[in-house]
């Protein structure tokens, strides 16, 4: 999966977001942000994360069991 498919369901990815980090602001998850990376930053603010932190969490909440992204990050 890929953040362009993400942000074609962006409705079921956000609400996902908000309720595994509800400091979230739901107005600010209207639209998705550009990149992963503007994600990861909004998460590590908002629940006082570092960005690799923030980053990690994001992933798993938006690609937790699809396996052949899980593979791709840990191949590096």
């Amino acid at each position: 999966m890929e953040w362009n498919s993400v942000a074609n369901d962006w409705g079921s990815a956000s609400r996902r977001l908000v309720k595994r980090f509800p400091g979230l602001d739901a107005k600010a998850l209207a639209t998705p942000p550009a990149r992963l990376e503007a994600l990861a930053e909004m998460v590590a603010e908002a629940q006082d994360m570092t960005l690799f932190e923030a980053r990690e969490e994001v992933e798993d909440v938006l690609f937790g069991e699809w396996v052949p992204y899980r593979l791709s990050r840990m191949s590096g």
